[in-house]
């Protein structure tokens, strides 16, 4: 449960992002620097987030190489 509330912010961060950048495109926003720093932080907890994310993957993928090699040289190799 608590991942799931740590990514629904992430993607949170993301809209708030997209939006702010959309409304400065079309010249809604003339932003002060306080809502231009919002956009940052936004974009760079969102991208902290699934950097993150994808550390945790690549880790988890080693340990299932490594469960491989061993299956490959205890198991298959003996017969």
């Amino acid at each position: 449960m608590r991942n799931k509330t740590w990514d629904w912010l992430a993607w949170v961060a993301f809209i708030i992002l997209l939006v702010y950048f959309f409304l400065k495109i079309i010249g809604v926003f003339n932003s002060p620097i306080l809502a231009d720093m919002i956009a940052f932080v936004s974009a760079g907890y969102f991208v902290g987030r699934y950097a993150m994310k994808i550390d945790t993957i690549f880790r988890d993928v080693e340990y299932l190489k490594k469960d491989v090699r061993h299956l490959n040289d205890r198991v298959f190799r003996e017969k």
